[in-house]
């Protein structure tokens, strides 16, 4: 279930995290803008998205081959290969990220909707 955030300004600055549009709405009135900005809450994907199977390998392959010759990094892991590492690798970057709280402290805002003066 989505939230809702509130701003003065479409593009940023949105803030609170209410659980209905209404919710935000009474909190804008509340606040005595004239107008507002509603829109859903949304995370971002996990930082973990963004690590790729194929990128550790060419990586470990350049450099075996810088420090041992061309002939050491003549493997090629088949497609299920790369799946199987990403997969892995993808929940020890998480499992990381949750250990030192470096998740993103921000939130994404999907549909704005401006709410006129009264």
């Amino acid at each position: 279930m989505s939230t809702w955030a509130i701003s003065q300004f479409e593009h940023d600055e949105y803030y609170g995290e209410f659980a209905t549009k209404e919710d935000a709405i009474a909190e804008g009135n509340a606040a005595g803008y004239e107008g507002f900005w509603v829109g859903q809450r949304r995370e971002p994907s996990p930082l973990s998205d963004g690590v790729f199977a194929a990128d550790l390998i060419e990586s470990a392959l350049e450099t075996l081959e810088d420090e041992w010759g061309l002939e050491c990094a003549s493997f090629e892991p088949t497609a299920a290969q790369l799946k199987t590492l990403e997969e892995e690798v993808r929940i020890v970057v998480d499992r990381w990220f949750d250990q030192y709280n470096l998740h993103p402290k921000w939130f994404i805002v999907d549909n704005p909707e401006a709410i006129p003066p009264f």
